[in-house]
């Protein structure tokens, strides 16, 4: 988990983004934590507050004129510029801070935790198969895999070269799978593979069998 800034900008109407706004340049402007060494915000806090009395003024015309598309356009638009700014305010201060909840929240920001980007998946290791409790069974063991979101097992037939395929029921959450009705008397090859969001980790070394 990584902590960053988080703006939950979208959710505010015209009203609270001035009023955020405001909050966020005055908790900033004079910080130490975004002075030299550090690099000076950016963008600059007189055009994040320009843009913000530039927002301000355009409610205030929709206020007095009763709305109307023309004022209301004025509006969108120092609102999406204001909405632009903010943002990179935002990674600015997640580039400053680098995890830490002060600096964050001495932005008047709030820190929030995301997970990290699911990376590939080694092969699952220790793969063993066993006989099953029943004729034509087996039980495939291994290792666990961090961080996985489940596995998926997949047999040959033969013994050179190995066929690999998939077969029904071949998915499990679990670092073991119990498979029946394979045929009797016949060897069998087994390899396990890891998977979650980033994909299909590595396969695991093969395992062999005699059914029983």
């Amino acid at each position: 988990m990584r902590t960053r800034p988080v703006l939950r900008w979208a959710t505010n109407n015209v009203a609270e983004k001035i009023k955020k706004g405001r909050s966020i340049v005055k908790a900033m402007s004079g910080n130490a934590n975004f002075q030299a060494p550090n690099p000076g915000p950016n963008p600059s806090l007189p055009e994040v507050a320009k843009a913000i009395d530039n927002l301000e003024l355009a409610a205030t015309d929709v206020d007095e004129n009763g709305g109307g598309g023309k004022w209301y356009t004025i509006q969108s638009d120092r609102e999406k510029e204001l909405d632009e700014l903010m943002s990179k305010l935002a990674d600015y201060v997640n580039f400053v801070a680098k995890g830490s909840v002060a600096i964050i929240e001495s932005a008047a920001m709030e820190a929030t935790k995301t997970p990290e980007p699911a990376t590939k998946l080694p092969k699952p290791g220790d793969v063993s198969v066993e006989p099953g409790g029943e004729e034509g069974s087996v039980l495939i063991k291994f290792n666990a895999v961090k961080g996985n979101s489940g596995y998926k097992v997949f047999m040959s037939d033969f013994d050179t070269p190995l066929q690999w395929e998939a077969f029904k029921n071949n998915t499990c959450t679990d670092n073991k799978l119990y498979i029946t009705g394979l045929e009797s008397g016949k060897r069998k090859w087994f390899r396990v593979i890891a998977f979650n969001t980033a994909g299909d980790g590595d396969y695991s070394d093969p395992a062999m069998v005699m059914v029983p």
